[in-house]
């Protein structure tokens, strides 16, 4: 508002109390407050980070929020700085999947408020509830996609105070960071090497273009568990038995309490050795404790073993050896059987 002023001399010596004539006459305009200029509106879990550049002979600032098209609520949607260093505020208490629209107002000590920031509308994106599944010595942390991301920064700390490790995401080699970024298509993350049984708190921040935050998780916890035992020793398999075939040898043996599976192994007597590509057979199950030999040299003696091998790669020392010796086919006419009139002839 443009005012006019004027000066005028005043005496006291006089009894009247003289004036001389006013001052010519002169205009000026209060400088108002400079509009604020707004930094960032940051998504974060239920809320919004907003900073702001300091106003010149600011007071204070005002922070006002909406959302949708609905009008500002000053009583209820606004936030007062106490002092003109104050340049950021979380609003809190928002709702996820909302968009809201972000003003700030400089202020000042009995004189009017500055015009209002531009507005700054987002969206308040979340990747959900986070998905913490506890192993030995590792948290597997998985998340809802979010929309425009480009990478997930994955963060974690102890619970028992530590803060969250907020640089950018470090290279693949820096074993010591707690924080690891995925790209855009993976929506969990393994954290490694652990301590077991502490509690760790893990959020995800959606991370879009520019460096742009686009959301960020709720904080989860979890506790990774103990290194397992490594598995007990299987038993060796015992009671293996060869019975000669047709060019073939059937092995039988005794089931090993957990095992998964078995190992059937199997070379010439004559000093060959053992051959896991050509001359092995792994059974399907634990149940099966027979197995046929086929396509051997009739009249050669093979030497036989079996392993009681388990899923996780554990595997028995070898069982004892046995041996057998496959029998040749024998062709036998009708003329043939004829003349053995009275015998019993048994082929395998």
């Amino acid at each position: 508002t443009e005012y006019t002023v004027r000066v005028i001399a005043t005496t006291t010596t006089t009894d009247d109390g003289a004036e001389g004539p006013p001052s010519a006459e002169a205009t000026g305009t209060p400088e108002e407050l400079g509009r604020v200029i707004v930094k960032r509106v940051e998504p974060r879990w239920e809320s919004l980070f907003v900073s702001w550049e300091q106003v010149r002979r600011a007071d204070g600032y005002k922070v006002q929020w909406k959302s949708g098209d609905e009008e500002y609520d000053v009583e209820n949607r606004q936030y007062r700085t106490d002092d003109a260093k104050t340049t950021s505020h979380t609003i809190e208490g928002l709702v996820p999947g909302t968009k809201y629209t972000v003003r700030v107002i400089a202020t000042k000590a009995d004189a009017s408020d500055g015009a209002a920031s531009k507005e700054t509308t987002v969206e308040l994106k979340s990747p959900g509830d986070l998905l913490v599944k506890e192993a030995p010595e590792t948290l597997v942390v998985s998340w809802n996609p979010v929309d425009d991301a480009e990478i997930y920064n994955v963060q974690w700390r102890k619970s028992d105070g530590e803060e969250y490790d907020e640089r950018e995401c470090p290279p693949p080699t820096n074993t010591n960071a707690r924080q690891a970024c995925t790209d855009a298509e993976t929506t969990s993350y393994t954290i490694e090497n652990l301590v077991p049984d502490t509690e760790y708190t893990m959020r995800v921040i959606a991370i879009g273009a520019y460096e742009s935050v686009l959301a960020v998780s709720n904080d989860a916890t979890g506790k990774p568990k103990l290194p397992e035992p490594p598995p007990s020793p299987l038993d060796r398999v015992e009671k293996v038995d060869v019975k000669a075939g047709v060019e073939s040898l059937v092995v039988s043996w005794d089931r090993v309490d957990g095992a998964d599976n078995y190992k059937v192994q199997w070379r010439k007597s004559d000093g060959e050795g053992y051959d896991p590509e050509n001359r092995q057979h792994r059974t399907d199950d634990a149940d099966t404790t027979k197995y046929t030999i086929r396509d051997l040299v009739p009249g050669t003696e093979y030497t036989v073993r079996v392993i009681a091998t388990r899923a996780d790669g554990t595997e028995s020392d070898p069982s004892e050896e046995a041996t057998g010796v496959p029998w040749r086919r024998v062709g036998v006419s009708v003329a043939d059987a004829g003349a053995v009139e009275g015998s019993v002839v048994e082929f395998p």
